[in-house]
């Protein structure tokens, strides 16, 4: 039985997103703008480290063959690389739901705006200038929703 204090231990500074496992790469990343990946099969190895910028709430998803991060800007890496590939005008973001295979949802703490992002190359898809942080939103087969305050559900279809 595997106990508390047993396997590999990576220490960072700063506050921590969730942890990321996909296929043999897992990542962290911390509100200082550090993001490192390590081998799941041999977790004493450390496959990349990147410097993404600061966010005060980190998070980070897989889409496709992309991580993509809430930094000072929504930035996408690749995941077996750590090399970044793009950056969005997304702020301090958090993210939304999707079923869409190359697109990401980010919700803007700074101003409230809802976007989404091709993971492909970072372009804008949607941009909505909300001026209320949304609670959440949901991307699903291209037709995105989100809630607003006064208990308002609004819905979108994307091209």
């Amino acid at each position: 039985m595997l106990q508390i204090g047993e396997g590999a231990r990576h220490w960072f500074r700063g506050n921590l997103s969730a942890p990321l496992l996909v296929g043999d790469v897992v990542a962290a990343l911390s509100d200082e703008g550090v993001l490192r990946a390590y081998s799941a099969s041999d977790p004493e190895r450390r496959l990349w480290t990147a410097r993404v910028g600061p966010n005060q709430s980190p998070k980070l998803i897989a889409v496709g063959d992309r991580v993509v991060v809430t930094a000072s800007e929504l930035v996408g890496l690749r995941l077996a690389t750590g090399k970044e590939v793009w950056s969005a005008p997304v702020t301090d973001a958090y993210f939304g739901v999707t079923d869409d295979p190359t697109r990401v949802v980010a919700i803007s703490r700074t101003n409230g705006s809802l976007a989404v992002v091709d993971t492909r190359d970072g372009n804008l898809v949607a941009d909505f200038a909300l001026h209320d942080a949304p609670p959440g939103a949901v991307l699903h087969d291209g037709t995105l929703v989100w809630t607003g305050s006064g208990g308002v559900v609004t819905t979108a279809r994307l091209p």
